[in-house]
């Protein structure tokens, strides 16, 4: 009953990861001011992240 369960899931899971990234992005701006050096590179990764979920 699981495995069957588990099949419909995978298309439907894909939209709560992008969703997850938008709030690791949120995430990511509240850590900037804490660690400044790490910001920048985190910032530039969510970015295309984000665009993902306005294309979608």
């Amino acid at each position: 009953i699981h495995e069957k369960q588990d099949f419909p899931l995978e298309p439907e899971a894909e939209l709560p990861v992008r969703v997850v990234a938008g709030v690791e992005l949120l995430v990511v701006e509240l850590s900037a001011p804490v660690r400044p050096a790490t910001s920048p590179y985190d910032v530039f990764r969510p970015a295309p992240a984000v665009l993902d979920i306005g294309d979608a």
